[in-house]
């Protein structure tokens, strides 16, 4: 038990929990009075010593039965109990249906759990860090690779060949229990593998890096309000670096280039003797329009995005920024009025929040039809969001004629790579579109964006 309580802390410490030697300690004293049976008075023990701040009690809780959570329940044959006459209906009609039953299904009818390797397979490898809150995301990602979609549909097939072959409705509902049952459990053995996943990943951690961790590599979905102040901090100090780095190039590439044909045209009338010399005009400094995603989701990512960019508004030609839910908005005179600090909070207030009714199709649509005048070919287009559109139509062909519109299109995404494509996410379309894609889950690859996009102007 006290390994169990190690990788507990070690778990915490990876997910953004700061926990001392001291409060280690006190967690081992305060346990080892309490059997672990009594569940409730042991997790309460650890949670007392453990847990200072109330914004890491989700994590905790979230944690708690990865690691002290019991066996999930076994998968188990269905049809047992049938009466002799409906079992034989049962087993006749999966011998006539065989050829379009999956395997998962004919594992899961038998009560057979898949290997952990199949799993593993599925899966592949967590990131080394991996907001524990993105976990049950992953659980319906592996279930979607395992085939749990088409299984559902197989189960309704085989049910309504079931009754039309006379099986009682008795019988039925009863199979229809079991079978329900058995997906319980395999959703349990995937929520205890992809577990296990992730505390595998985070005792490889070391302490030091994990306890040591600043906001800037902490998941911006870990944040909370206390930390809010000292991350604006961050950001500013940040942005100033990378202004400094930005002044500097753009004082190293400003010296003239000869415009060749321009000079000899020129000099048509002294015989081609370049009298009059004409250099090109060099556009160092980037034009930016940004679209943004600020559904609820995405707001914090936006909040200090905006933030960076006009922090840099010395650095850049010309910026035009868009918000968007399911509705484009024009936010660019509320940034020209106010200081970042003072117009990003409250253009984001004005914005109905939403979890669910993103639909940056409509926004790219609105965008194409009405603001086509905000990029040119020197324009950077940048779009920040999850790429999740709650399954309306991503309108990826929008994206590639504003591709070809522009210099180039990048896309800012706080969500990571293994997540694309899973429930209604559209990142994986949307990414083969754009010239590249940046993660920005985190403060500082939130700034190594902005700085690889001012110094590949």
């Amino acid at each position: 038990m006290e390994n169990r309580i190690i990788e507990f802390v070690s778990g915490l410490r990876a997910a953004g929990v700061r926990i001392s030697v001291a409060e280690s300690r006190d967690a081992f004293l305060a346990s080892s009075n309490v059997p672990v049976p009594e569940r409730e008075t042991f997790r309460v023990a650890l949670l007392t010593t453990l847990i200072k701040a109330e914004r890491d009690r989700e994590t905790f809780d979230r944690l708690f039965p990865m690691y002290f959570g019991g066996d999930p329940p076994e998968q188990q044959p269905v049809g047992q109990n049938l009466q002799p006459a409906d079992s034989e209906t049962l087993q006749q009609m999966l011998r006539e249906l065989q050829a379009e039953l999956s395997e998962m299904l004919r594992d899961l009818l038998q009560g057979k759990a898949p290997a952990e390797d199949q799993l593993r397979a599925q899966l592949g490898r967590l990131p080394a860090r991996v907001d524990p809150r993105m976990l049950p995301r992953v659980e319906r990602e592996l279930l979607r690779r395992l085939g749990v979609a088409q299984m559902l549909r197989e189960i309704e097939a085989l049910l309504d060949a079931l009754e039309r072959a006379g099986m009682p409705a008795t019988a039925l509902q009863a199979l229809r229990a079991e079978i329900e049952q058995n997906l319980q459990a395999l959703a349990a053995q995937v929520a205890r593998f992809v577990g296990q996943q992730w505390r595998e990943r985070a005792a490889q951690i070391p302490a030091e890096e994990a306890s040591d961790a600043g906001l800037a590599d902490r998941p911006f979905q870990s944040l909370g309000d206390a930390d809010y102040a000292q991350l604006q901090r961050e950001v500013r100090r940040l942005a100033a670096r990378v202004r400094t780095r930005a002044a500097l190039r753009h004082k190293r590439g400003r010296g003239r280039l000869l415009d060749a044909k321009t000079t000899l045209r020129a000099n048509v009338r002294h015989g081609g003797v370049p009298f009059a010399l004409h250099f090109k005009r060099r556009h160092l400094k980037p034009k930016l329009t940004l679209i943004c995603d600020v559904s609820t989701s995405m707001r914090q990512v936006v909040e200090f995005l905006l933030t960076f960019i006009y922090e840099l508004q010395d650095q850049l030609s010309r910026t035009r920024s868009f918000a968007f839910i399911d509705q484009l908005l024009d936010i660019s005179p509320e940034l020209a009025a106010a200081p970042p600090a003072t117009a990003i909070p409250r253009i984001l207030r004005n914005l109905p929040a939403g979890h669910y009714n993103t639909d940056l199709g409509a926004a790219l649509n609105q965008f194409v039809t009405h603001h086509l005048d905000a990029v040119d070919q020197r324009t950077t287009l940048i779009i920040c969001g999850d790429g999740r559109n709650n399954y309306n139509d991503p309108r990826c062909e929008l994206v590639e004629l504003l591709r070809r519109r522009v210099r180039r299109v990048l896309w800012l995404n706080p969500e990571p790579r293994y997540l694309w494509g899973s429930d209604d996410s559209d990142m994986g379309q949307y990414a083969a579109a754009v010239s590249a894609v940046h993660p920005v889950g985190n403060l500082r690859e939130l700034a190594a964006a902005v700085d690889s996009l001012m110094a590949s102007n």
